[in-house]
């Protein structure tokens, strides 16, 4: 029920770009910042319930890639964090895409081989209302402005937002007024537009970054993630070549096939007694953990987990894991227990 200029009056007060909603206490989605800049919008009036957009809820032990394939596949910068039915807390596409930098499959990747947005710019005097509609259109947060020196500066919904809060909404002329005004359309107010406004108007043009066509994923990723930035423009030596986005990015790391050389077994835990949830932990956290011993054991491999629990019958259990893995040549062993099955395994 909260209403639009409230919400992003909020989310500028913690230097956020995006908020959760709940109803309720139940969450139902989120509302970006971006989403609720419309030129000709009333925000005083109208509900942010209006502009909720579905992002997923990923599970505390997801893998990487799949957690990039599940943002990308619903267009989110966002997604809340789940342990069993809580929320404990929101990953943003830039801190996925640190931890993604520092995969082995990503390891060698350069900007020229992620498929960015080729050519895209404005020009210093473009309209406001063409740059939001390429940047609603593309799904992007930042466009580079070009005049014929070359860079002129970079537009981005942060910069518009700015503006856009102290905009007055357009109201109705009624007849009273135009009574007031001599009576006559020509009587009226010259209302100039918020889209009718040159880009310059509200572009940033000082400190401007951007990236080479032969840097690695890793250094676009730590450019962006320094700089708080959404996109980046590319060039070859002085010639620009378009965009590189956090989409880009999020697309091709969810893009990534990973082939399963493991295979793995469990013994007990059907017998543990735990909740259906902290089962599908227990596997989803060894599948994850496999694939950074694949990446170690550079082989085929089994791994066998048995798992066994004391005092059934109290208010706690302690739980042991132990484990054996067998790749050729070579097969190692260990144990742990704690209080927490996940923390023990």
């Amino acid at each position: 029920e909260m209403k639009i200029s409230e919400m992003i009056g909020s989310l500028k007060k913690a230097k956020q770009k995006t908020g959760l909603v709940f109803r309720d206490g139940k969450y139902v989605g989120v509302v970006e910042k971006k989403r609720l800049l419309r030129v000709n919008l009333d925000p005083t009036t109208m509900k942010v319930g209006n502009y909720l957009h579905a992002a997923p809820v990923i599970n505390e032990h997801a893998d990487v890639i799949e957690t990039a394939y599940q943002m990308h596949k619903n267009n989110t910068d966002i997604a809340p964090i789940v342990s069993g039915n809580e929320i404990i807390g929101v990953l943003a596409v830039l801190d996925l895409l640190k931890v993604s930098a520092d995969l082995p499959e990503t390891a060698e990747v350069r900007v020229g081989d992620v498929r960015f947005l080729k050519n895209l710019k404005l020009a210093p005097t473009d309209p406001l209302s063409k740059a939001l509609e390429i940047m609603f259109g593309e799904r992007v947060d930042e466009l580079p402005i070009f005049d014929e020196k070359g860079l002129y500066g970079i537009l981005s919904f942060q910069d518009v937002m700015q503006k856009y809060l102290s905009w007055p909404a357009k109201r109705e002329f009624s007849a009273k007024m135009k009574k007031e005004k001599g009576g006559s359309r020509a009587a009226q107010v010259d209302y100039p537009t918020l889209g009718n406004l040159p880009v310059s108007s509200f572009s940033t043009n000082d400190n401007l970054f951007s990236t080479d066509i032969k840097n690695t994923f890793a250094q676009a990723v730590s450019m962006m993630a320094g700089k708080n930035v959404s996109c980046l423009p590319v060039y070859s030596g002085k010639e620009y070549l378009g965009l590189l986005t956090t989409k880009n990015l999020l697309r091709y790391l969810a893009s990534l096939e990973v082939p399963q050389n493991f295979n793995i077994q469990f013994v007990g835990l059907n017998e543990i007694k735990v909740s259906s949830y902290e089962i599908e932990s227990v596997k989803k956290v060894a599948a994850n953990e496999s694939f950074k011993l694949q990446r170690l054991i550079h082989n085929d491999f089994k791994l066998n987990i048995h798992l066994k629990s004391y005092n059934k019958e109290g208010k706690r259990q302690k739980f042991s894991v132990t484990m054996r893995v067998n790749y050729p040549g070579k097969m190692v062993e260990c144990a742990a227990s704690d209080w927490d099955l996940i923390t023990a395994l």
